[in-house]
């Protein structure tokens, strides 16, 4: 997909729906909910157990117990037990197209588990009060309705799988909605699941998939303004720089004082760690992520693993880790800033920055250029997207088969020989798993000199070219050469002459192969009277 398509996307996501209810569950739980619903939908009672209640005209019941559900508002499909296995409910819909718009899960354990579940699913065991709330939610999502494409998502930077070799898989274990899964080697992101946590542009180490809006730019925009206003409105009285607090929802309601800079998001995880550093090398002194209790717990602990990163990060510079905090209460926090012993960087600098990778480095070198020497504070594991990748040279046979398959360029040939630049490295395993000789392994960490500096470490040098044994042109690297003679060497393709024929240029293989001399010139006939 070119860059044009991609900014060509549609900026939200419609869901049409007629106003068709499933309703499931226990007679007596379903019996407290029919007299709440509205005449405008039209439902289906799947029942368990006998209905002591009158039933609506507005409602069919039937007997039966849900046992598969999917779908989203809309475009719900479900199927009940039955004597032979799953039967479909699609014919007893009140749309008359085999889908249901809206569901009503009153069974003791969720049709649906996702920690955010899809639009037009609801479910409660509770009192007659909450089934209202719920109903009348249900309710409203009746006609046409529209959400924001939350994230957009470039499949060249995707580290998942490439030529069917596994890589990444941050996004899909993060996804708290199931709105991610793989197929044929390739993430796919449902828009209709995707309910815009952002958790997946928080984990994913290359930029592939980002909060659609705002934009990266819009926000370090946004967190620039808010950092000059507090330092203008302080004019000298304090030493300290200030805080910044990003949050979703009203700041006056969540405790924030005024006079704090703060930068309202759309949802907690969609600023990652990249933004975060940006911060402080804008100018402020601390970043406190504000959760305020209300987000899932995956989601928790996906921004909380990337705020150890970043922590690490800093203790690698040299700096104090907490300067980046994830706090659930604004009411007792210390607003206090720190001082900044670097001035702060220019918002023009840093936009400059193309992609996520680039962005986290350009802020690193900037916090990193007002401190002491480097060299001696790497800082090993604690899950960064940085780290190294390390060669056995004795298994190794220069066959690039990690170059070919490295998703950043981290790994290249240099004259020859393999080399490495960490600053590129995301750590995703591709090139471990690709390697046929099992010659790499990865492991993440961050050195501070060797990425910040750019450095390219060479894992294996140049092998001499191993000669045609017809001809003398050069074969290939001799570690390569050899090495696939001693792959195969025991297999009958290759027994007697056929093992010569890996020791052939590709000219000298050809003619062997079609039982030509030396010097017998190839030729190819050209019309089809020919060809006969």
């Amino acid at each position: 997909m070119s860059s044009r398509d991609r900014e060509a996307l549609p900026v939200s996501v419609v869901y049409r729906s007629k106003g068709s209810l499933l309703l499931c569950g226990p007679a007596d739980r379903v019996g407290v909910a029919l007299p709440l619903l509205p005449a405008s939908l039209k439902a289906l009672a799947l029942i368990t157990g006998d209905l002591a209640t009158a039933v609506p005209r507005n409602v069919q019941v039937v007997p039966g117990a849900l046992v598969q559900l999917r779908g989203h508002l809309g475009c719900f499909r479900a199927s009940a037990a039955g004597p032979g296995g799953p039967v479909d409910l699609g014919p007893l819909s009140p749309n008359g197209d085999g889908l249901f718009d809206l569901v009503l899960d009153l069974y003791e354990h969720p049709l649906i588990d996702s920690e955010v579940p899809p639009l037009g699913y609801a479910r409660t065991r509770g009192a007659a009060g909450e089934l209202s709330a719920r109903i009348q939610r249900l309710a409203t999502q009746v006609g046409t309705v529209n959400k924001p494409r939350y994230f957009s998502f470039d499949e060249r930077l995707c580290a998942h799988d490439r030529q069917g070799v596994p890589g990444c898989r941050n996004c899909l274990d993060a996804c708290p909605a199931d709105a991610i899964h793989a197929e044929g080697g390739a993430v796919v992101i449902d828009p209709y699941l995707c309910r815009g946590c952002g958790t997946c542009t928080l984990v994913c180490p290359t930029g592939a998939v980002r909060y659609a809006r705002p934009k990266p730019r819009v926000t370090l925009q946004r967190m620039a303004e808010a950092i000059d206003a507090a330092v203008h409105a302080s004019a000298g009285k304090t030493e300290s720089s200030p805080v910044l607090v990003i949050h979703a929802g009203d700041g006056k309601a969540l405790g924030i004082p005024a006079g704090v800079p703060a930068l309202p998001v759309p949802a907690p995880g969609s600023v990652g760690i990249e933004l975060w550093l940006a911060a402080l090398a804008l100018g402020a002194s601390r970043v406190l992520i504000l959760h305020s209790g209300v987000l899932t717990p995956t989601i928790v602990r996906h921004i909380e693993q990337q705020v150890e990163v970043a922590r690490g990060l800093l203790h690698a510079l040299g700096e104090a880790p907490e300067r980046i905090r994830l706090v659930a209460d604004a009411l007792r926090l210390d607003w206090g800033g720190m001082a900044n012993p670097w001035a702060p960087m220019g918002t023009d600098r840093l936009a400059l920055a193309e992609g996520k990778r680039a962005l986290l480095l350009a802020a690193l070198g900037h916090i990193a250029d007002s401190l002491p020497d480097l060299a001696d504070r790497s800082e090993p594991g604690f899950g960064a997207p940085f780290g190294e990748i390390t060669c056995d040279p004795r298994r190794c046979t220069l066959c690039q088969a990690c170059v070919g398959i490295c998703p950043s360029g981290a790994l290249h040939t240099r004259g020859g020989a393999l080399t490495f630049t960490a600053a590129d490295c995301v750590q995703c395993g591709l090139c471990v798993n690709a390697c046929p000789e099992g010659a790499l392994s990865a492991a993440p960490g961050f050195d501070p000199h060797a990425v910040l500096a750019r450095d390219e470490r060479t894992l294996k040098e140049a092998s001499d070219a191993f000669p045609c044994v017809v001809c003398g042109a050069p074969v290939g690297p001799r570690s390569l050469v050899e090495g696939s003679i001693a792959r195969v060497r025991e297999h009958p393709m290759f027994q007697g002459d056929g093992l010569r024929l890996l020791k052939m240029c590709m000219r000298c293989r050809q003619k062997a192969t079609l039982g030509l001399d030396d010097g017998t010139p190839m030729t190819f006939s050209h019309t089809r009277e020919e060809n006969r």
